[in-house]
């Protein structure tokens, strides 16, 4: 997948877009600054098949600011970030990040 974002209005939330692009359900998607640098961030279910996950790593994405290659994954546990029957307060998610 290659995602051009230049064409969004600034603040726009990408979760929908990328979660079409890619065929999974994305939580969350953007472009927050770690540290001194600006990466792409989503965050995703965590029952992804290889095909998926392989798609993943495989992706770039293009805003204003630049391109932005896979760069790591991150098994996190955090509050549940959507609106979905669940039976616990929190959700095992992957913490997907382009720079």
């Amino acid at each position: 997948m290659h995602l051009d974002c230049r064409e969004y209005p600034k603040g726009y939330t990408f979760a929908e877009v990328v979660g079409q692009a890619l065929g999974i359900y994305v939580n969350v998607a953007d472009f927050p600054v770690a540290g001194h640098r600006r990466v792409f961030r989503m965050i995703v279910d965590a029952d992804l098949s290889r095909e998926q996950l392989k798609m993943l790593l495989e992706s770039t994405v293009r805003d204003a600011h630049g391109t932005y290659s896979f760069l790591q994954l991150e098994a996190i546990t955090a509050p549940n970030v959507d609106q979905g029957a669940r039976t616990a307060n929190v959700s095992h998610y992957i913490r997907v990040t382009f720079m």
